[in-house]
């Protein structure tokens, strides 16, 4: 058996471990390690967040009233109700263009059959495309001098897709 040039000469040879390297082994190292590791990306993240959350507020202030002031205009409700009125029919369409759809991959239908089971799918599209491009472009002004036109505009324009929709359904009953 060779042993260490070093052996028993020094208090931390490693044929004999000293107190400290037994009581601090790597098992019970490494969780601070890993603890440290984190808190380098965490340090940074946190400071970013104390810094920015912590800057002041600043609003602009405009002579005109707030956008949401125009949800206490009765002709803003009329919209929305109109609106709402063709959105409860939304799942009816739904409904109906999947039981046209079921019907039209039925085998055997004349082609007449099949020409207005594919109309009235169409309509069906058409109606909840309008729908969806309406509420997607629904966009009232800042100024409040400008609301009234716009909504008086887009109330034409909602009671439109409103009757398209009921329409749709009616015929493809």
């Amino acid at each position: 058996m060779t042993s260490s040039p070093l052996s028993g000469k020094w208090p931390c040879s490693p044929s004999r471990p000293t107190p400290f390297l037994q009581k601090y082994t790597a098992t019970a190292i490494l969780p601070w390690l890993f603890i440290f590791d984190i808190m380098k990306i965490i340090a940074p993240l946190l400071a970013f967040l104390v810094l920015f959350s912590c800057q002041k507020k600043t609003e602009h202030h405009h002579n005109h009233q707030s956008e949401s002031d125009i949800t206490q205009l009765p002709l803003y409700r009329e919209v929305m109700d109109i609106h709402d009125e063709g959105m409860y029919k939304m799942d009816s369409m739904y409904l109906m263009k999947r039981k046209l759809q079921t019907q039209l991959e039925m085998p055997g239908l004349s082609s007449d059959t099949r020409e207005e089971l594919q109309l009235k799918i169409a309509r069906l599209d058409s109606a909840d495309q309008g729908m969806r491009v309406w509420m997607r472009t629904f966009d009232p002004p800042k100024d409040s001098s400008e609301w009234k036109s716009y909504l008086e505009s887009e109330r034409i324009k909602v009671i439109k897709v409103r009757d398209d929709i009921l329409r749709a359904l009616k015929t493809a009953q």
